[in-house]
């Protein structure tokens, strides 16, 4: 049996939503496969270092808020002191909870803009590979099968979705070639070069892809009927 080359898709496409062995919960009704998927697909490359900066960013901000916070608060305790005697004494309390707040609210406002910033990061960094392996798979569908260009980012869809094609333009430098040579207006009465060009269909037929021999059934059905 010819191995369907086309699995190759089905491994691009698991690789696009789970990097490492997956988990499962049980079994499925069906027996053959389960039902869940536990281990989520993790980009290593970058979320690692963006996880990296954003437990680095708090830990800064949380080391500056506190210090910020208790240079403010103790510039509102003493100012407080110096009035202890005055008769428009202002209460310290809300002092205190204005000063807490513009903290806790400066250090969300960044934590906001990290996270915006990282998941901009993130989608430019997944549109890249789509858009690489989108532009991989329209050449595909068009049969163009040339030497693909220096791809500058690499991840390992595109590396898959690159072999996979390196794959098909070998196949389709076979075909081509053994219907080269086929001689469509040569003799076919003689037994030896009908024995010959027998051997190059039958290549033909095996460097097809597996659903082209479905169509092909097909069609024979159709016309005999």
């Amino acid at each position: 049996m010819v191995k369907n080359p086309y699995s190759l898709f089905d491994r691009i496409r698991r690789d696009l939503a789970w990097q490492h062995q997956s988990r499962w919960d049980g079994e499925s009704p069906r027996g053959d496969r389960p039902e869940k998927r536990r281990v989520p697909y993790v980009d290593f490359a970058v979320q690692f270092y963006l996880l990296l900066g954003l437990v680095a960013l708090e830990v800064v901000l949380l080391i500056g808020g506190i210090v910020v916070l208790f240079h403010r608060l103790r510039g509102v305790i003493d100012e407080s002191l110096y009035r202890a005697h005055s008769v428009s004494h202002e209460a310290l309390l809300p002092r205190l909870l204005e000063e807490t707040g513009w903290v806790i609210g400066g250090m969300l406002l960044v934590n906001i803009v990290a996270l915006l910033a990282a998941d901009r990061i993130w989608v430019v960094y997944v549109r890249s590979i789509t858009r690489t392996f989108s532009e991989l798979a329209k050449k595909t569908g068009n049969l163009e099968f040339g030497e693909d260009p220096d791809l500058g980012h690499r991840h390992r869809v595109i590396d898959l979705m690159v072999a996979w094609r390196r794959s098909e333009r070998e196949r389709a430098q076979g075909i081509r070639q053994n219907l080269a040579n086929i001689d469509p207006s040569g003799e076919f009465h003689d037994e030896k070069i009908n024995a010959i060009y027998r051997r190059r269909l039958q290549a033909v037929r095996r460097l097809l892809p597996p659903y082209s021999r479905r169509y092909v059934g097909r069609i024979r059905d159709a016309s005999s009927s």
